[in-house]
Parts: structure tokens; C-alpha cells; sequence
């Protein structure tokens, strides 16, 4: 009839005629469903079917279709996060900073992990938002390379801004890497109380991946709350029972 021509919508309105005259009559429900799945309105083509089975539940056609919507329905799911997270993409290129920093939070909420390079790239943003908004997104994301560490710690002791500075700080302590532990002790002597925290916090979720080289150079420190920071990971390290303690009697 009207699908077999490629009329689909002229079948559409004429299932739902023969629904409204015959509500009990099931075939109209699936051939509806068919309809919508045609034109790709699959979250209706699965009521459609499901309204046949609840009208009779042996219709084996309604069973076989029910299921092709479902998986039509995953597909069209996937197919859309994929161009979300390419449209997201490309808003990071756009000239509004603002727009830069919210599409860089949306990548971030959604976990995008294909989203990194473009992150580290945008440490070096003119606009401040962007940079510390990316510093965040890469902790959150738990990008852990070691180019990407590298760049974060560059970020955390040299950026202008002190705000791209704390995120920075605060990202380290999220991704968890000992090779950030060094460049966290030098900015818990930034001038702005926000950074030191941060970076003092962050020094001490990496309590128990931080080497004795790496303790003996916080006591020996010329900063002070990079020694009392690395007392407190002395103290409740516990793999510091594989620390040689004579080195570190004389700084406790």
C-alpha cells in the first residue's frame, strides 16, 4: 500500500485512522511502528509495537520488530553522542572565550577522552577562563601521560594567571602521577595562598607513590610549607617502612 510506495507519510496518517476505528485491531499498531521506523522516529516505532503485543502478545512480527527498534534506537544513540562530542570539538576553535570554556566542560562531564590534545593545546589560550577551565577538564579526565603531566606542572609554576595556577595544582593531585610530586613542592611557595593549598593538597594524595629522593629534597626545601607538607607525607606514608629513616631523623 502507501509504505510499499514510499508514501510513508500518507501511511502514517492512514495507520492512525485505522486505529481510532479499530483500537483492538493490532496489525495497525505494528504497521504504524514500521512507518515511524522509516522515517527514523524509533522511540515512537517501539510504542507502536509494544501497543501490539499489549493488544495480543503472541504477534511474533511485533516481537521480531520490537527488538530491530531497540537496536536502530542504541545505533541512532551512538551516532548522535558521536556528532555532539564533534560539535563540541569544534567549539573549542571558536573565537568566543567563553564559549571555548563551556564546550570545554562539556567534554569534560561527558569523559571525552579524545578531547585531551586539544586540552593541553588549550593551556597555552589567551583567555585566562580557557586555560585554567582546561587545566581542570585534563584532571577530571585523569590524563595521565607524561607529556601532559609535564605541561600541567609548566602550567602550575608559570602561568600569569593564579587561578590557571590552582587548577593546574589541583589537577596533578587528580591524575595521581609521581613525576608531578617535584614541581608540587616549588609551588607551595607561590604567592598566593590558593596555589599553595592546592598544590599542597595534591602533594599529599600522592603520599604513598612519592620516592625517599623526592622526600629528602622537601625537608632540604628553602620553603616551608614544603617541609611541613612532606613531614605529614613522611609520617603517614605507608610504604615509608622502605625509606632509609637515618636520611630523614635529622628533619622531623
Amino acid at each position: 500500500t502507501y509504505d510499499r510506495e514510499g508514501m510513508t507519510a500518507e501511511a502514517i496518517r492512514y495507520y492512525r485512522q485505522a486505529i481510532k476505528q479499530a483500537p483492538w485491531y493490532y496489525k495497525a499498531y505494528n504497521n504504524l511502528g514500521m512507518a515511524y521506523r522509516d522515517t527514523c522516529q524509533y522511540c515512537k516505532s517501539i510504542d507502536m509495537f509494544k501497543k501490539a503485543l499489549a493488544v495480543n502478545p503472541g504477534y511474533i512480527l511485533a516481537h521480531q520488530n520490537l527488538r530491530t527498534g531497540r537496536r536502530e534506537l542504541l545505533k541512532q544513540g551512538k551516532r548522535s553522542r558521536e556528532e555532539h562530542r564533534e560539535y563540541l570539538l569544534k567549539l573549542l576553535n571558536h573565537k568566543s572565550p567563553l564559549v571555548r570554556r563551556d564546550a570545554i566542560w562539556a567534554l569534560a562531564v561527558k569523559k571525552e577522552k579524545k578531547a585531551v590534545k586539544k586540552l593541553v593545546k588549550l593551556l597555552d589560550d589567551s583567555s585566562w577562563n580557557v586555560r585554567a577551565e582546561a587545566a581542570a577538564a585534563l584532571g577530571h579526565l585523569k590524563a595521565g601521560r607524561k607529556k601532559i603531566v609535564k605541561r600541567l606542572c609548566k602550567a602550575m609554576l608559570t602561568d600569569k594567571d593564579a587561578h590557571t595556577r590552582e587548577q593546574a595544582a589541583r589537577a596533578l593531585g587528580k591524575i595521581g602521577s609521581p613525576d608531578a610530586a617535584k614541581a608540587l613542592l616549588t609551588a607551595m611557595g607561590d604567592r598566593f595562598k590558593e596555589v599553595n593549598k592546592a598544590a599542597a593538597h595534591s602533594f599529599f594524595l600522592l603520599r604513598e607513590k612519592i620516592s625517599g629522593k623526592v622526600l629528602l629534597a622537601g625537608f632540604k626545601s628553602r620553603i616551608r610549607e614544603a617541609r611541613r607538607q612532606t613531614a605529614m607525607v613522611y609520617l603517614n606514608s605507608r610504604t615509608r617502612k622502605t625509606f632509609d629513616h637515618e636520611k630523614y631523623l635529622g628533619y622531623i
